[in-house]
């Protein structure tokens, strides 16, 4: 993209007068984690940067809450002309929000099950503490599916020694 743009004929101008507008992105900086950027036109009005302060550091990486935070700053420049919120950041925050959600729900669902001492309704045995925290991932998860093969607990069971076999 870059070759194409600089054999623009005003390619140098348009680089010297910066983007026209502040916007946040996905930046993917390090291997495991995106960071969610802030890029500041120039002519930047005073007001607005010292409002960004609160959102962003020094190096314009965003440091609030997620997705609270995100989502308070996504009110705060709605409609304007001079400000974009990247879909990639939006598509990030939007994950990220599910995730969370997932996870809650996960831990309550475990918590329910752990509290009513591993036996679920329909089902003749208790459950083992890792069979828990299998029904609440995929209680949790809306779609999910289960490949296991079944018996694989105990057939691990005998290749231990026998003082670690419960």
């Amino acid at each position: 993209m870059l070759h194409f743009a600089r054999k623009h004929r005003d390619y140098q101008r348009l680089k010297a007068a910066g983007c026209p507008v502040s916007f946040v992105y996905l930046a993917w900086e390090s291997a495991t984690l995106p960071i969610l950027r802030l890029q500041r036109r120039p002519d930047l009005p005073t007001d607005s940067s010292t409002r960004l302060t609160e959102f962003f550091d020094e190096q314009d990486r965003f440091t609030g809450r997620l997705p609270e935070d995100f989502y308070r700053l996504e009110q705060l420049v709605y409609g304007r002309d001079d400000f974009q919120l990247g879909d990639d950041a939006k598509r990030y925050v939007q994950q990220y929000a599910e995730d969370a959600a997932t996870a809650l729900r996960g831990q309550e669902i475990s918590r329910q099950i752990k509290q009513s001492n591993g036996i679920l309704p329909g089902l003749k045995v208790k459950l083992f503490p890792y069979q828990v925290d299998g029904v609440a991932f995929l209680a949790s998860r809306g779609r999910a599916l289960l490949a296991d093969d079944m018996g694989l607990g105990k057939t691990l069971q005998a290749f231990k020694p026998p003082s670690e076999r419960a």
